[in-house]
């Protein structure tokens, strides 16, 4: 199973109780690894503050940059999308008390 994932390029694989949520579950999981890593270092450092602050003007304020620099760096980075999907995979999660 490590090697198929090793040469399909996935990060990540669950192994849950049906092979139908596995899927899903992991297929999304793979996607935001896969948006994550192409997070340049900036939007990285703007969303870990952000994540921390949840105030796009408070980032603005350490780094000493526009909140419109914030809300861009948001943006090309997919992160609602990704925060969302994360949220996604631990209420399923949850939901099989892992």
């Amino acid at each position: 199973h490590l090697e198929r994932m090793k040469k399909e390029k996935r990060y990540i694989a669950f192994i849950l109780r049906d092979s139908s949520t596995d899927r899903m579950i992991s297929t999304i999981g793979n996607l935001v690894a896969s948006i994550k890593y192409g997070w340049t270092i900036r939007e990285k450092v703007i969303i870990e503050r952000y994540e921390n602050y949840k105030n796009q003007e408070a980032v603005s304020n350490i780094y000493h940059i526009s909140q419109q620099a914030v809300s861009s760096a948001l943006k090309r980075a997919n992160w609602r999308l990704v925060r969302e999907s994360e949220e996604v995979i631990i209420e399923t999660l949850r939901s099989y008390e892992i």
